[in-house]
């Protein structure tokens, strides 16, 4: 199940990667927290898949806040101040 899951991430990743061409792919939720066991195993399928020249392979990284980087995101948005006029939020 793990080797599946694992395939089919790297399958989105790679999609993603081969139309956009990004520098870098944060990873976050709470599939980031399994560390080496996900980013090692998870570049290895990327790299076989990713259409790139040598050299200028894209950077597979977990969010800087972790697991709860989404939920921060979202709270901060959440408490922007809304400078539109006549829009309503």
């Amino acid at each position: 199940m793990w080797e599946a899951s694992l395939h089919a991430l790297a399958c989105g990743i790679v999609s993603l990667v081969n139309v956009l061409d990004p520098e870098v792919v944060i990873v976050g939720g709470g599939i980031a927290v399994a560390g080496d066991a996900l980013f090692g195993p998870l570049e290895r399928e990327v790299r076989e898949m990713e259409w790139s020249l040598e050299g200028e392979r894209v950077r597979i990284a977990p969010a800087a806040l972790g697991e709860f980087a989404g939920a921060i995101g979202a709270a901060w948005n959440a408490m922007q101040e809304d400078t539109s006029e006549g829009e309503p939020k």
